[in-house]
């Protein structure tokens, strides 16, 4: 096993962090980075996984193991993370708390920071760009952009479609993770001094704590209580926020949905990655996000509530937004709003 030291991250090749929420196609964009020679690219370094991960674990982790749609991959997710894997099981430096208790959290925080450090220099000291293919790290990109310097890219896809994923993984598959810790994420940000206004009058669990699977199950059968309508105002809640803080502070922000469909876009944005990150043979030219032709009453009823929610709450935030990213953001949420079925 190789041990994991915590030099100046600020030395050698520039992390790339590629940010967004679940569903939402990080991984197939990860996954174009991980092709490429000279990187090294980790998959979700703050998924709670880690705490546990074995050798055994790590091999059975594939896009075949579950109803992912992701990418055929070359290596299991986890491949990465092999050499830095503790005898009795996880990841060295990881700890519980990073995956979601500290979501929003934007103070210091020396374990994190020595954590994400060793992963950069561990890529490094292999003459290799270090990737970070990131799901739980929107509301923490303040935090990041303080303390890790690195090139940011965020990537966000329909809301909607983004939502649709969580049911159809929830209804069709048993599969309610991502909706569980969305509420957990919620439940984070609700006791966070920065954000705890943002989340005021959801009907959320009790403060989050690190914990295993007994608090997922937990958090599990409270969302099963709520209706449908409960469950996406906490979603749109969550993801109005982390839209904004991306919008505010990464490096760029990637439009999965028009990549897919806009060619011109799509070269223009891998123009840019190219010439950033220094990676030439980078090719984003097999997207392909599923889109959602219609959006139910329902669903549009609760984005004209939340953007006016967001209307009311806009004089609170202690760094604003640029209009341009209010803008963008309320864009996105009700594209294609106007083409409306029943519920």
């Amino acid at each position: 096993m190789a041990a994991i030291s915590a030099p100046d991250p600020s030395a050698g090749a520039r992390p790339i962090f590629l940010h967004g929420g679940f569903r939402t196609g990080t991984t197939w964009l990860w996954s174009r980075f991980r092709t490429l020679p000279g990187t090294c690219a980790f998959y979700e370094p703050f998924n709670e996984l880690l705490q546990s991960l074995t050798p055994e674990m790590l091999s059975l982790l594939t896009p075949a193991g579950w109803h992912s749609a992701h990418p055929a991959l070359d290596a299991p997710y986890y491949d990465e993370y092999r050499p830095l894997l503790l005898p009795a099981g996880g990841v060295v430096g990881f700890r519980l708390e990073f995956s979601y208790t500290l979501y929003y959290h934007a103070a210091p925080y020396p374990p994190q920071h020595a954590y994400l450090a060793g992963l950069i220099q561990h890529a490094r000291g292999r003459g290799l760009v270090p990737v970070l293919g990131c799901c739980r790290t929107s509301g923490r990109l303040p935090w990041l952009r303080q303390y890790l310097p690195g090139y940011h890219v965020h990537g966000l896809r329909d809301p909607h479609d983004q939502w649709l994923s969580f049911i159809t993984q929830a209804e069709r598959h048993d599969n309610s993770y991502f909706l569980t810790m969305t509420y957990l994420i919620a439940a984070a940000g609700a006791y966070c001094s920065e954000y705890a206004w943002f989340f005021q009058g959801l009907p959320l669990p009790p403060r989050p704590v690190a914990g295993g699977q007994s608090l997922v199950q937990s958090l599990g059968e409270t969302l099963q209580r709520l209706d449908d309508v409960q469950r996406c105002r906490i979603f749109l809640r969550v993801w109005m926020l982390d839209a904004l803080i991306a919008l505010h502070q990464a490096d760029i922000v990637v439009d999965l949905n028009r990549l897919s469909a806009d060619a011109r876009y799509r070269d223009d944005i891998t123009t840019t990655l190219r010439h950033e990150t220094g990676l030439a043979d980078l090719s984003l030219d097999d997207c392909s996000m599923p889109q959602a032709e219609r959006k139910s009453a329902m669903w549009c009823g609760l984005v004209d509530e939340a953007v006016a929610f967001l209307e009311g709450v806009l004089p609170r935030f202690r760094d604003p937004p640029p209009p341009q990213a209010i803008a963008h953001m309320r864009d996105l949420l009700r594209q294609g709003a106007a083409a409306t079925a029943a519920v």
